[in-house]
């Protein structure tokens, strides 16, 4: 009970720390969506069950605001947590031109085979996330691929 009112707490943060980039100058907007998408992915990963869909849910209505933050964590170093988020994300804003930037930069610059392929899939369009709530997770499973593998 304990774990879940910690990551119950965490989400609302992270929605709180989302809001607060309509106070804050544009300029400001990406450094506040990553921070948000990062603790978004870290309830997804280590916390209870249950918070997937009201992340996804969140992402998903309005994939526009949070294309800032997934460009920013896509130029994470390589194989950081803030990349791995980027990733995680990046399929529900795969259409946006800096998300796309990103993915391009990142699948040239990342050593890693599994990344550049699921980026080379994000990228033609095979494998992006389906508007709506997937009952395991993003639509693409690079969290099964390639986290859980």
């Amino acid at each position: 009970m304990i774990e879940i009112a910690k990551f119950g707490t965490l989400f609302l943060l992270a929605k709180l720390v989302g809001c607060a980039c309509v106070l804050v100058p544009a300029a400001y907007e990406a450094p506040i969506r990553a921070i948000q998408l990062s603790m978004y992915y870290k309830v997804l990963t280590q916390g209870p069950g249950g918070f997937d869909d009201a992340v996804q849910i969140s992402i998903v209505d309005a994939p526009a605001q949070y294309a800032s933050g997934v460009g920013r964590l896509l130029r994470a170093n390589d194989g950081t947590g803030g990349q791995e988020a980027g990733l995680y994300f990046a399929e529900y804003v795969a259409n946006d031109a800096a998300v796309r930037a990103g993915l391009m930069s990142l699948a040239e610059r990342n050593p890693d085979q599994a990344t550049k392929e699921f980026v080379r899939r994000l990228l033609d369009g095979t494998d992006q996330a389906e508007q709506g709530i997937q009952p395991d997770g993003p639509a693409s499973g690079w969290s099964a691929r390639y986290f859980w593998r």
